[in-house]
């Protein structure tokens, strides 16, 4: 008598576990080319804005966590840009 049942089961959580880490790698992937080109933006806006730290007005910190993946957010919010 053979029973392939376990090995069935076992397959098919292996393959639905594989499933979902590729989905984490390519939610990582877009979420890694996102931060590029926000801090391509930053780079680009930091001297139009003459950012000299002092004119923040509160700080935003988010944290998003999805299946063993963390992501950081900081923002200044500023009430005005400084006079150029």
């Amino acid at each position: 008598m053979n029973n392939d049942k376990p090995r069935e089961a076992f397959q098919a959580a292996y393959d639905r576990a594989n499933l979902e880490l590729e989905e984490i790698h390519h939610e990582f992937e877009r979420l890694a080319l996102r931060h590029k080109h926000v801090a391509r933006v930053v780079e680009v806006l930091r001297p139009k804005a003459h950012f000299d730290g002092h004119t923040a007005t509160a700080k935003v910190s988010l944290t998003s966590r999805t299946a063993g993946l963390t992501v950081g957010t900081r923002l200044k919010v500023m009430e005005r840009l400084p006079e150029a």
